[in-house]
């Protein structure tokens, strides 16, 4: 009898002890993948500002044709340094996420959907880049090129803008993953005013990203 109550206790503190170093594990985790959330976030908002306000930025006024002072015209490099700061900033996430990948089984899929969100934008960021190169003050006085110029600002802010927004979800669903019970308590998912835009938990379900990426897989077969 008292054998088995000392293999009892036995079990009993080693379970204790297991869970006392997954919960350390998960609360390690947390923390470095939170911070490369936020660096990410930081990045993503400082070349999204850039296209909330591009007046300021792009120096380009649209309603005046004879008087530019459009600075990238056939010098678009800063958008290529922007991409690069977003890839950056991904790529540390990416790290992150690959460091503590068994505490995160059940939410890759949200990570791979804002993967290929961010692919999109930065596809998008380089095809302004060479519309750039490619136009001077002559043709952004026309309506053709001045409607592309607009065109392109508004979807990479809408992209950009996305992407920081699920960003702000993924960090949601994981604070209240690993921290929820910790503190006996969950955040709220976020609210978007605009009901056109939804939350990561809605637009990247496990299948849909599943499916998204047998596609991907198989466009590179294809090339």
């Amino acid at each position: 009898m008292i054998y088995f109550q000392l293999r009892k206790t036995l079990e009993d503190n080693l379970d204790l002890k297991k869970k006392e170093i997954r919960k350390g594990f998960e609360v390690e985790a947390f923390r470095k993948i939170n911070q490369a959330i936020t660096d990410y976030s930081i990045a993503l908002s400082e070349v999204h500002t850039k296209y909330i306000v591009p007046d300021n930025y792009f120096k380009f006024t649209i309603p005046a044709a004879a008087h530019h002072d459009f600075n990238l015209i056939g010098n678009p490099k800063p958008i290529y340094d922007d991409i690069v700061k977003i890839l950056k900033a991904s790529m540390n996430l990416a790290i992150a996420i690959e460091a503590y990948q068994i505490a995160l089984l059940n939410y890759v899929h949200y990570d791979k959907f804002i993967g290929f969100r961010r692919e999109e934008a930065i596809d998008m960021m380089r095809e302004f880049g060479d519309f750039l190169q490619s136009t001077n003050a002559e043709k952004m006085a026309k309506e053709g090129d001045k409607n592309k110029f607009r065109e392109y600002i508004k979807k990479i802010e809408d992209k950009l803008g996305n992407i920081n927004g699920w960003l702000m979800d993924y960090r949601i669903i994981l604070a209240n993953h690993f921290m929820g019970e910790l503190f006996n308590a969950h955040l709220p998912k976020r609210k978007p005013l605009d009901p056109r835009i939804k939350t990561l938990d809605v637009v990247a379900s496990p299948e849909k990203v599943h499916e998204e990426q047998l596609k991907w897989e198989q466009s590179l077969v294809d090339k």
